[in-house]
């Protein structure tokens, strides 16, 4: 098989669902979630070629390991299939 497949993830973003960021997997450094006095969840994404080094994204950080475990799941699997 030929050179390394990027692997990519689209999140939402946390104040405007309209807005979708599609980030490379391997840019991703950390994920960390907050919970505010009154409940409500946020999440950012820090990685490299962020503007200002990081997004703050409506999905959890379970959504997003979640997504990246089928991501590195999938990359395993492709590796038997001929």
């Amino acid at each position: 098989r030929g050179g390394k497949t990027m692997k990519f993830i689209t999140l939402t973003d946390a104040n405007q669902e309209t807005r979708k960021y599609t980030i490379k997997v391997d840019n991703i450094s950390c994920i960390e979630t907050y919970v505010n006095d009154g409940g409500k969840v946020f999440t950012w994404v820090y990685g490299h070629g962020f503007e200002d080094g990081q997004v703050c994204v409506k999905e959890t950080r379970e959504q997003i390991l979640k997504a990246l475990q089928k991501i590195e799941f999938a990359k395993t699997f492709s590796k038997y299939v001929v």
